[in-house]
């Protein structure tokens, strides 16, 4: 059982380190950072993707991250909207150059209940 717990917790480990670790990490810090209203300065149609700009703390920025993980459903509408457009976005209070259009993240369910079915499995015994 002990072999078992302590397979279940690498996989664990291996999945929160390569596949979502990144993401992940940018969800639990997203949950803190504050709203702002943002304006597109480049529409999507472009190569580069969508650019944005936001006031935040008195000074002025723009950012090009849209979201953490790849929302089809927010690209498909982001792709109709042109510049000027007023959006809503989060931005990192401690590095407001950070935004995010959305912070909304689901691949994250599976990683608590991996690490404690590993720990379980692990103790148990």
């Amino acid at each position: 059982m002990i072999g078992l717990g302590l397979a279940v917790t690498a996989v664990a480990y291996v999945l929160t380190i390569t596949w979502v670790g990144d993401r992940f990490r940018l969800w639990w810090s997203a949950r803190s950072w504050s709203a702002a209203r943002c304006q597109v300065l480049r529409p999507m149609m472009h190569e580069e993707g969508i650019l944005y700009g936001y006031e935040f703390r008195s000074g002025r920025h723009q950012a090009t991250r849209i979201d953490i993980d790849e929302n089809a459903t927010l690209y498909a509408t982001l792709r109709a909207t042109g510049a000027g457009a007023e959006l809503d976005c989060w931005v990192n209070p401690q590095d407001p150059a950070q935004a995010l259009l959305d912070k909304s993240y689901d691949g994250w369910w599976y990683l608590p209940g991996a690490w404690l079915l590993g720990a379980f499995l692990t103790f148990s015994s």
